[in-house]
């Protein structure tokens, strides 16, 4: 499985740096993986630049003036390589450090995979210094609760041509 990674974000720099953390811990590595920063000020495009630049990923900086995720991640998509899945995953979003694996073992068997986040204060992640291993993991899912039954956010994989063939995310999506 050739696994590309986008990660949308808009101002949003403080959450990445765990979300990153997680990333780098899996044991299946990414085809690819880039941050799609779509429009934020000079400040925080500088900060979103500098994690990418220290987890060795993508940044794509996106001109626009209000937030569109669906814009921010097909804009991505047009510009990295092919790749057999395609994850949109939220900046504020901890991956188990198996979870990738049991993804492509999933992705045998299944057309696509999304998952659904849990919450956490997220002063819990810096004061529990969280590191990417099970350890850290699981103390803070000890700590979170579920987001509840209509949530929002967490991560989706679809294969890579499915998401070319349609457009990808609907842009009017509110």
């Amino acid at each position: 499985m050739k696994l590309g990674i986008v990660i949308t974000n808009r101002n949003r720099p403080e959450p990445l740096s765990a979300c990153l953390t997680s990333l780098a811990a899996q044991t299946v590595h990414t085809h690819w993986v880039c941050i799609s920063d779509l429009g934020s000020s000079k400040i925080e495009a500088r900060k979103l630049r500098g994690l990418a630049e220290e987890f060795a990923v993508s940044y794509l900086r996106i001109e626009h003036h209000e937030w569109n995720k669906g814009l921010a991640f097909n804009t991505t998509l047009k510009h990295m390589s092919p790749c057999s899945h395609v994850m949109q995953l939220d900046a504020d979003m901890l991956l188990h450090p198996g979870l990738l694996a049991t993804l492509q073992n999933d992705l045998r068997t299944n057309d696509c995979v999304v998952h659904v986040p849990r919450d956490i204060d997220p002063r819990q992640v810096g004061r529990l210094r969280y590191d990417g291993g099970v350890g850290g993991f699981t103390r803070l899912l000890g700590k979170s609760a579920p987001r509840g039954p209509y949530c929002v956010g967490g991560c989706a994989t679809f294969p890579h041509q499915w998401l070319m063939d349609t457009g990808g995310i609907d842009e009017a999506f509110v």
